[in-house]
């Protein structure tokens, strides 16, 4: 897991790999919901990055 905390935007960046379990990641939204930070989780999936990306942007255009 990479945790990365932008002070200046109020952003938490939490990076999961797909073998990790998030069950920390609950103490870290505990930890900055009262500060009024943005948490943010990011799994990697087994997808093909190319064509998910595309989707996801033709569906919202």
């Amino acid at each position: 897991m990479r945790v990365i905390v932008d002070d200046a935007k109020s952003v938490v960046e939490v990076w999961l790999m797909k073998t990790e379990k998030d069950t920390s990641v609950k103490d870290i939204i505990a930890k900055y919901k009262p500060l009024k930070y943005t948490v943010a989780i990011f799994r990697s999936g087994t997808q093909n990055l190319a064509s998910s990306t595309s989707a996801l942007l033709a569906n919202n255009i």
